[in-house]
């Protein structure tokens, strides 16, 4: 896996991660070690969609950090996050590209909303810098990869 990390004085680093991959296939066989030996759905194929799960696991820690006093708040991003993988998922399943096309399209809307609740986030100083740095890293991946998709 790649990952470009964007630096302060504004230099662009790619730097090649060692990262077990749990998805790819053990002994010829599509399946995860950690699950039984199901076979992996159409969606969960794609990268698009991981990317979407672990960007899912850290909105569920940024709302952990945020003041229980900010319910609409709260629940813009937790409604917003849910939305991307599960119209990801929604899409893979559809039949014609024009109907993949309009899922994509709307997952790619929940991930450019959920881009603008961190910058309000930042304003506000209710997270962490590096948490809604990396929040922000997995969503323009996203939205670039879900930008392809809706073509």
């Amino acid at each position: 896996m790649i990952v470009v990390v964007v630096l302060r004085v504004r230099v662009v680093v790619r730097v090649r991660l060692r990262v077990r991959d749990h998805t790819q296939p053990d002994a010829g066989t599509r399946r995860r070690p950690y699950m039984t030996d199901r076979p992996l759905l159409d969606h969960e194929n794609l990268d698009v969609y991981r990317v979407s799960i672990a960007f899912l696991r850290l909105a569920f820690d940024l709302l952990a950090k945020l003041p229980k006093t900010q319910r609409e708040l709260r629940s813009q991003l937790e409604r917003a996050a849910m939305s991307i993988p599960l119209n990801i998922a929604e899409g893979a399943g559809r039949a014609t590209g024009p109907d993949r096309a309009r899922f994509h399209a709307t997952a790619r809307g929940s991930a450019m909303e959920c881009g603008a609740i961190l910058d309000v986030c930042r304003v506000a100083g209710y997270a962490p810098e590096p948490l809604l740095d990396d929040g922000k890293l997995m969503l323009s991946r996203m939205v670039a990869m879900l930008t392809k998709m809706c073509r």
